[in-house]
């Protein structure tokens, strides 16, 4: 290295060199020397920051990568792919948001209009509590060229989230008229007209969604979330009608076997087919504690509750809020096996996790009356 002073590679090898030596010093000082030798060295610069992460040393490791943020010699999807490798990490994200926050930032100013940087960015101030900042900053850049649909759905779930109603009509207008065939903004106009009470105008937006559907598996969605509708229409004949066409076009539709199954037993109608329906959800996603609370409630319904007990035990452990609903049911299932006692607990179990206190007295009344 004496004989050519000012080759990087040179120089790095025997920073390398001192590395493997556990010369710390040296190796640390020479890395110092390769990156002043040429500033904009992409690969010297990743190979330092390399050694830094190997050393835990988080702060000199984020210094270098504000620097590679600023080299040319990296496309801006590698750069991008670098800074997310930080945020993924969640205990050095939170520890280090401001340093993180300042690579972004400067990618932000180097790239202003790119539009994988302003979604980074937009992330980036979400996670810091800055929620307005990045609704602004997104708004601001909802009209470029390169805006995609996902874009525009991000956007509005975040200014449903912040209540702005009168942005949201206003933003999600645009956004059909940018994208009219698009699915996914159908289903979410049809979500905030039925939030709306507007049951008829969402069932009416899902229909014209299906005509320009391209494929069976997108056409079964769109009947399912009508069926759904029905449902809160409280309209059973039609809700089951829409979810047979959706299986029709979809047997394996995970939601619409599911929601059929279960409102089937609540009205004690066609128990064994709904017990089939739920059991392929199961097979489907044999771990979803929801869909394992239904298959259990369809056994309770049918009377038997040996095998109802053992499959709500499986779906209450596999829930990690041990949901409300759930608790109810197995309080229920636990009655009808003579467990009065037990069933007590998990539904003031019910209680406490959310459940209505009014409408779980009335629900044990009811229990208790049909028994006399």
């Amino acid at each position: 290295s004496e004989e050519f002073p000012y080759d990087i590679g040179a120089r790095t090898m025997l920073a390398i060199a001192y590395d493997i030596a556990k010369r710390d010093s040296l190796a640390e000082a020479t890395y110092e020397e390769v990156y002043r030798l040429d500033t904009t060295n992409v690969k010297s610069l990743i190979t330092i920051v390399d050694y830094h992460r190997s050393r835990n040393n988080v702060d000199k490791m984020l210094r270098y990568e504000g620097y590679i943020v600023r080299c040319k010699g990296l496309s801006v999807s590698d750069k991008i792919k670098r800074v997310e490798s930080y945020i993924s990490n969640d205990k050095v994200y939170a520890k280090n948001y401001l340093r993180i926050g300042s690579i972004i930032q400067l990618l932000a100013i180097e790239h202003p209009n790119n539009r994988e940087v302003v979604n980074l960015y937009a992330r980036h101030l979400i996670a810091g509590g800055e929620a307005q900042m990045a609704l602004d900053y997104l708004r601001g850049h909802l009209r470029s060229d390169d805006t995609t649909a996902e874009d525009c759905i991000y956007l509005l779930g975040l200014e449903q989230y912040l209540e702005r109603e009168d942005l949201l009509a206003e933003d999600l207008k645009w956004s059909l008229e940018r994208f009219p065939d698009n699915i996914s903004l159908t289903v979410f106009l049809a979500y905030q007209q039925a939030d709306k009470g507007d049951y008829k105008g969402a069932i009416k937006t899902y229909k014209q969604g299906i005509k320009s559907a391209t494929e069976d598996k997108v056409r079964s969605e769109l009947w399912g979330y009508i069926g759904d509708t029905y449902h809160q229409m409280e309209d059973s004949k039609a809700a089951f009608t829409a979810y047979r066409k959706a299986l029709g076009f979809d047997a394996d539709n995970i939601l619409v076997l599911n929601n059929y199954a279960y409102f089937l037993s609540l009205e004690d109608r066609d128990l064994e087919e709904a017990l089939q329906m739920s059991a392929r959800a199961i097979a489907l996603e044999p771990n979803n504690a929801t869909y394992i609370d239904t298959y259990a409630w369809i056994l309770h319904r049918l009377g038997r509750n040996e095998e109802a007990k053992q499959y709500m035990r499986q779906a209450l452990s596999l829930s990690s809020q041990r949901d409300a609903s759930l608790l109810a049911h197995y309080g229920d299932i636990l009655w009808a096996l003579g467990e009065e006692f037990m069933a007590e607990t998990y539904w003031q179990k019910a209680v406490e996790r959310g459940y209505d206190k009014d409408e779980m007295e009335t629900h044990i009344q009811t229990i208790k009356h049909s028994e006399r």
